[in-house]
C-alpha cells in the first residue's frame, strides 16, 4: 500500500552472513560463493503515505520542478482514495490555493464560486480556478479523490497552550502558538505550530484551538518526545524552566516535540 524509508532512529546492529547461489537446472548441482559476513544497523522507519498537494498563496504556490516541497499535503492513511489532514495556512496575504494529485501542474482541481464562505463541503472541478472560499487560520480537510468532494472536519483561527500555568484558561488566555517551518535533508518544508513559555515543575498542559475544548491535542492524540501527566491525557514538565513546544501537524499522526531550553 505504501513504501517505507529509513529515518531518524538507529537500533542495535545485527550480524549477517551472505552467499550467492546459482544453478542452470534441477539436473545439475548448485554452485555457492564463499560466505561474506557483515554487520548491519537497521533504522526505525516511517511509512510514506499516498498524498495530494495543496499549492497556494500561503507557500508561494510551490515549485513543481522541486516536487512542491514548499506545500502542505493531505494523506491517505489507508490508500483508499480518501485524503485527510490539518492544513495551517497562517496569516497569509493570498487565500487562494488548489489541490494537485502529483508534483506537477498537468492536472489540478479548483473551485470558482465564492458565494458562500467557509462551506462545510464543496465539489472541486478539474481545471477550475483557485479555491478562495476558506479564510480561517487552519482547517482539517477530508478529500475524496473519486468524487472530488472536499469537506471540513474542523477549523480554527487560533492555537494555544492551556494548563496549570494559566489556571487552564480561567485566569489568563492560552499561550498563543505561531506557524513556522524548517527544511529536512531533502529540502522539503516541515511545518509546525510552536510556542516558547515558562512552566513550573509538574505543570500539566494541553494544546487546543480557539481557547475552547472542541478541538485539542493530548497525549493520546500525538506521537513524539514528551512527558505524560498520568491523567486526563495531559502533557507535563517535571522541571521548572523555559520550554519550546513544536506540534508537527501536517502528518497522518501529529508529532509533538518538547524541548527544555
Amino acid at each position: 500500500l505504501f513504501q517505507s524509508y529509513a529515518k531518524e532512529v538507529a537500533v542495535e546492529p545485527y550480524d549477517f552472513e551472505f552467499r550467492i547461489s546459482s544453478s542452470i537446472s534441477e539436473a545439475a548441482a548448485s554452485f555457492h560463493s564463499n560466505v561474506v559476513s557483515a554487520q548491519i544497523t537497521p533504522f526505525i522507519g516511517e511509512p510514506e503515505y499516498p498524498k495530494v498537494y495543496l499549492p497556494g498563496g500561503y507557500c508561494g504556490w510551490g515549485d513543481p520542478d522541486n516536487s512542491f516541497k514548499q506545500c502542505q499535503s493531505l494523506f491517505s492513511a489507508n490508500d483508499n482514495g480518501l485524503y485527510e489532514g490539518w492544513i495551517v495556512f497562517g496569516e497569509r496575504d493570498s487565500k487562494e490555493w488548489k489541490i494537485v494529485p502529483e508534483a506537477s501542474w498537468d492536472n489540478s482541481w479548483g473551485y470558482d464560486s465564492t458565494l458562500e464562505m467557509n462551506p462545510g463541503s464543496i465539489t472541486l472541478v478539474a481545471g477550475a480556478g483557485n479555491i478562495n472560499c476558506y479564510d480561517k487560520f487552519s482547517y482539517k480537510f477530508s478529500f475524496n479523490k473519486e468524487t472530488l468532494e472536499l469537506s471540513v472536519k474542523a477549523s480554527a483561527d487560533t492555537w494555544g497552550i492551556v494548563g496549570t500555568h494559566n489556571d487552564w484558561g480561567n485566569a489568563f488566555a492560552d499561550t498563543p502558538m505561531s506557524l513556522a517551518f524548517e527544511s529536512d535533508a531533502s529540502g522539503k518544508r516541515v511545518y509546525y505550530l510552536t510556542a516558547t513559555l515558562d512552566m513550573k515543575a509538574d505543570n500539566a498542559w494541553k494544546i487546543r484551538a480557539d481557547n475552547q475544548w472542541a478541538t485539542s491535542f493530548g497525549t493520546n492524540d500525538v506521537e513524539g518526545e514528551f512527558e505524560e501527566a498520568g491523567s486526563d491525557n495531559n502533557f507535563k514538565v517535571s522541571e521548572e524552566g523555559t520550554y519550546t513546544i513544536k506540534l508537527y501537524f501536517n502528518r497522518v499522526k501529529e508529532r509533538l516535540i518538547v524541548t527544555k531550553n
